[in-house]
């Protein structure tokens, strides 16, 4: 999950750096897929720990 997070940090900025509109259109997929990934990681925490053992 962290190394996930990076490289969508570190991809958001690279986006955010361009001029304008291009800057928020290349910065958007990264915002929506680190939901996505949070969400999924915190999915699987709560599925690991209803495991026995």
């Amino acid at each position: 999950e962290r190394g996930v997070h990076k490289t969508l940090g570190a991809g958001g900025r690279a986006g955010g750096k361009l001029p304008g509109f291009l800057g928020r259109w290349a910065s958007k997929p990264f915002s929506s897929s680190s939901k996505a990934a949070s969400k999924s990681a915190s999915a699987g925490r709560k599925g690991r720990g209803k495991m026995p053992g």
